[in-house]
C-alpha cells in the first residue's frame, strides 16, 4: 500500500511554518508520494533536506521555500510550481525524472534548462509556463514529448529553431506568447499544438 503525506493549509490566513523532519521521511520507508501545499519551509539559515530512496512523486506547491535540497534517486515526478529555490539542484540530482513542473518560477532561464537537460535523459514532460526568462536559445530538449510554455515573454519565432530538435514532441502549448509572430515546425510526432492569444 502506498503511503502519502499531505500538508495542506487551504483556508489559513497565514502559511503554515514547518520543519520537515528528515527522520520522519526515513521512517516511512515505503513512501511513494509527498505533497506540501502553502507552507513555509525552513528559516533561511538551515537547509531543508528531502532525501528518500523510494519517493516517486514530490510536489511543493505555493510554498515559501527558503533553502531546500532534494535528493531522491527514484523520483519520477517533481513539481516546484511557484518556488524558485533549488530547482537546478533538485532536478539534476534526480536522474530518473520524467515530469517536471517549474511554472511561475521567475529564476528559470535558458541556462537552467540546459543544466537540466544533461542529467535528466528520461524527462518527457516539462511545464515552464510563466517563466519570463526563457527564450530556448541554444537549448536542446530532444527527449520531451510534452512542452508547456504559456505566457513566456522570451518566446519568439527564433525559438522555433530550438524546438525543431525536440523530434519526439507530441504536445506543444504556446498560449499567450505575445512576441511569437510565426510558427514553422517539422515535428513528425506532433499531435497537439496550442497557440491561444498569441497576439501577433
Amino acid at each position: 500500500m502506498k503511503r502519502r503525506i499531505l500538508v495542506n493549509t487551504y483556508g489559513s490566513a497565514f502559511p503554515l511554518k514547518m520543519d520537515l523532519d528528515p527522520q520522519m521521511l526515513s521512517d516511512c520507508q515505503l513512501l511513494k508520494s509527498l505533497v506540501i501545499h502553502e507552507a513555509t519551509l525552513g528559516n533561511g539559515i538551515q537547509e531543508i533536506p528531502i532525501y528518500h530512496d523510494r519517493l516517486r512523486q514530490l510536489q511543493i506547491v505555493k510554498c515559501r521555500v527558503l533553502r531546500i535540497s532534494v535528493r531522491c534517486p527514484q523520483l519520477e515526478t517533481l513539481s516546484l510550481k511557484g518556488n524558485n529555490a533549488a530547482i537546478r539542484s533538485a532536478a539534476t540530482s534526480c536522474p530518473l525524472l520524467e515530469s517536471l513542473d517549474m511554472s511561475n518560477c521567475s529564476c528559470v532561464s535558458d541556462e537552467t534548462l540546459r543544466e537540466i537537460a544533461r542529467p535528466c535523459g528520461n524527462l518527457h514532460v516539462l511545464n515552464a509556463s510563466y517563466c519570463p526568462n526563457i527564450s530556448l536559445e541554444s537549448v536542446r530538449l530532444p527527449m520531451l514529448t510534452v512542452l508547456k510554455l504559456h505566457s513566456c515573454e522570451g518566446i519568439t519565432s527564433a525559438s522555433m529553431e530550438a524546438l525543431s530538435h525536440s523530434y519526439m514532441l507530441e504536445v506543444l502549448e504556446l498560449d499567450n506568447c505575445s512576441l511569437l509572430a510565426s510558427v514553422s515546425l517539422d515535428l513528425p510526432r506532433l499531435q497537439n499544438i496550442r497557440l491561444v492569444h498569441c497576439r501577433k
